[in-house]
């Protein structure tokens, strides 16, 4: 026991001992550490000057960097389809999908290329949106419509809507079908004119509507249509889905029909996807026109694009909704998310949502301008302090027609 109590202080003294001759040397071996001086490294931009010509890129080398899409379809939704040499006017297209891209544009040639998958192949330029020389260095949110001008050459201009993914190469970006701007005169003398719709709502009929120029007396013209589109065909035969004949006649009149002429009749619209059509006529000896061909994509005239399914209680949750052109409108005087705390999921009228409505950019009532269509438009809903938040949004279109999105839902949590 005496041995034991006499060694613990000894062991002690010397422990101190030892981290103070630690303590020594760590502080001598700082004092004669020299620290380099931090170097600077000045950044030379290597961007290139702003040009509307779309640069011509060698293909990648190595493997193709893999990247989470935030494009989904990109489609062009306004735009003439004739103008007089220098002239032309706004083209607009909707990209869905969600996020931030960095591009967006319309690239356009004076050749045509109907079965490309990029846009590199149109060599004659790019417009971007706004009418800009370069992308927006700040990139572009995602879903959106964006507009820019198009001005006819001497020749037809042939152009598709492109949006690239952030990290992607210009193979892997998202391009529209092709589409044309012809000067002067369309092709054949066949066109079609007024306003022919981007976008129809399901099993509904569309007015459409195709000037024939002078060719004095012919024995038919009509619209064949498919389900399926063929852009390069020649042959009117290759449109399986069915005919549509002047004035909703079911069969051509026996009597010809006088040109110069204007024809319209009804085009009844799938349940889903979209409809390809062309104007047809022939003429005496036999020769067989046709135009070029257009589609109508077949979606809700309003619908949700954007919005969480969960969001905190009593928080105000941002909720984005579009409205289609659909019919040729423009303007509309109404539009508005309406909801309750009870779903009703069959419900036609926006009446049945008595919880209230909100308006774009949380306006309380319908803006005394009304709204330029295509959307998109967005408001905050307030999402209630349990429970699930049930919403529409509602548009009064032209001819006072209402149309509601499908509901959804926001549950508080």
């Amino acid at each position: 026991m005496g041995e034991s109590e006499q060694g613990e202080p000894r062991l002690r003294t010397i422990t101190i001992l030892t981290l103070v001759l630690m303590l020594g040397a760590a502080l001598a071996g700082c004092a004669s550490n020299t620290t380099p001086t931090p170097t600077t490294t000045t950044m030379v931009s290597t961007t290139p000057t702003p040009t509307t010509t779309p640069p011509t890129l060698p293909p990648p080398t190595g493997p193709v960097m893999t990247v989470t899409a935030n494009v989904g379809t990109v489609t062009v939704i306004a735009a003439a389809d004739r103008a007089a040499s220098g002239t032309g006017g706004n083209v607009c297209w909707r990209v869905e999908g969600v996020g931030h891209i960095p591009h967006t544009a319309i690239h356009w040639d004076t050749v045509s290329h109907p079965n490309s998958t990029t846009f590199l192949e149109y060599a004659g330029g790019a417009s971007f949106p706004g009418g800009a020389a370069a992308a927006d260095p700040n990139g572009y949110d995602l879903p959106g419509v964006f507009c820019a001008p198009l001005t006819a050459g001497a020749d037809t201009i042939h152009y598709r809507a492109h949006a690239l993914n952030p990290g992607a190469v210009p193979a892997q970006s998202v391009i529209s079908p092709e589409r044309s701007l012809w000067s002067g005169a369309a092709p054949n003398g066949l066109d079609f004119v007024g306003d022919v719709p981007e976008v129809a709502s399901p099993a509904t009929s569309v007015i459409v509507c195709w000037q024939d120029d002078s060719l004095g007396h012919i024995i038919h013209t009509t619209i064949h249509w498919d389900t399926v589109s063929h852009p390069n065909s020649n042959s009117s035969a290759d449109y399986a889905g069915g005919n549509a004949y002047p004035d909703n006649a079911t069969t051509v009149d026996p009597a010809g029909y006088d040109t110069p002429g204007r024809f319209c009749t009804n085009l009844r619209m799938p349940a889903s996807g979209a409809i390809y059509f062309r104007a047809h006529e022939l003429v005496p000896n036999s020769v067989n026109n046709l135009s070029h061909e257009r589609s109508i994509v077949v979606a809700p005239a309003v619908s949700i694009v954007s919005a969480p399914n969960k969001a905190a209680a009593g928080s105000s949750a941002l909720v984005c909704w579009r409205v289609e052109s659909v019919g040729g409108a423009t303007h509309v005087p109404h539009t508005a998310l309406h909801w309750d705390t009870t779903s009703h999921p069959a419900s036609t009228a926006f009446s049945d949502y008595k919880g209230g409505a909100v308006y774009p950019g949380n306006g309380t009532a319908a803006a005394a301008a009304g709204y330029d269509l295509p959307g998109p438009f967005c408001a905050d809903a307030k999402v209630p302090a349990s429970g699930t938040l049930y919403l529409r949004a509602h548009v009064m279109l032209p001819g006072v027609r209402n149309e509601m999105s499908d509901e959804i839902e926001i549950q508080a949590g």
